[in-house]
Order: structure tokens, then sequence, then C-alpha cells
């Protein structure tokens, strides 16, 4: 009697197991193979549906790029910062130290402005930040405005007698094509 009631014990176990997991036919498998089959039979506007679903490890990565711009953010002001007292440094050495004193030479004058346009190229790798920050894009437009303004601190700080004609051709180049891509692009946003 034992026997039986064990038995029997044994059998409606195992049945209200079986009503309570009605499992998929794909569960066993692993979650690739399963995501795998269940594609195959998906229509397009479930896989698109489907593919807009954010994924989590995707979310934490980005999160983590966000906050990594937010930290250049930040030690670009620090940049910009120590910058302006650079160039404070400089003004004050060019002037204050030159003789007669308040007579700036040519040489003064390009050292000057060198660090007056560093501060500049570090003012718009900042919007730049700023910007990405706030729609999550790069603006090409204010990428190419920043490498002119680098590429015209380079030009107005080079010491033309002493490089070489060919690097001459090369910053001219250089000048043509970031011209040429600045109005391509301001051509196409004005459309």
């Amino acid at each position: 009697m034992t026997i039986a009631y064990g038995k029997a014990r044994v059998k409606t176990k195992i049945l209200m197991q079986s009503r309570r997991r009605q499992k998929p036919i794909f569960e066993s498998r692993s979650v690739y193979t399963q995501n795998y089959m269940n594609g195959l039979f998906m229509s397009d506007q479930e896989k698109q549906g489907q593919s807009q679903q954010p994924d989590r490890l995707l979310a934490v990565l980005h999160k983590i790029i966000l906050y990594s711009v937010k930290l250049l953010a930040v030690m670009m002001i620090m940049v910009i910062l120590a910058s302006i007292v650079d160039v404070g440094f400089i003004l004050y050495d060019k002037i204050i130290f030159t003789r007669p004193v308040g007579v700036l030479h040519i040489e003064n004058i390009v050292t000057v402005l060198g660090a007056f346009l560093a501060v500049l190229i570090a003012i718009e790798i900042y919007h730049n930040i700023i910007v990405y920050l706030k729609e999550d894009t790069v603006h090409l437009k204010l990428v190419l405005s920043t490498a002119l303004i680098a590429i015209a601190r380079k030009v107005i700080v080079l010491d033309y007698s002493i490089i070489p004609p060919q690097t001459m051709y090369a910053v001219a180049a250089l000048v043509m094509a970031t011209g040429i891509a600045y109005w391509i692009v301001s051509y196409k946003s004005s459309e």
C-alpha cells in the first residue's frame, strides 16, 4: 500500500510539474540559437521592432562614453584656464621685459598670436564636446571650423625662413582642402 501511494504521489508530482512548465520548443537551446531560430520565422516588421529594443550592454557602454565625454569637458575647461594663464605670462614677458618697454617685435607678435589662437582652438574643441553631449552627434561644420583655426595658427606660427618648400606646399594643400570641405559642408547645410 505504501508502494502504490508512493507511485501515485510520484506520478502526480510529475504531472503537476509538466502542467506548470509549458516551455517553448527552443528553451533548452542556447540563447543565441533560440534568437536565431526565432529570427528565421519573424516577419520584417517584427525584426525591425526587435532591433529597436534597447540592449542593456549597449546602454551601459553608451553611459560610459557619456561620462567619459563629460570628464573630457571638465579637463578641457582646465586646459582653457591654463592656456589663459599662459597667454597672460606671455603678454607680461613680451611686453614688460622687452626693450624698449611696450614695443613688440615681430617675433613677439607671432608668439602672442600663437598663444591666443591656441586658447581659441581649445575653446572650439570644448564647443565640439558640448555639442556632442547635447545632441549625441558630431557636427562636421564645427569640427572643420576648429581645424581651420588650428591650420591658421600653424600658418601664422611657422618660420618660413627655416622650413623647406615641400612643407609650404603641403600646408597650402591642407588649407585648400579644409577650406573646400568647409565650403561644401556650409553650402549643403544652407540648402
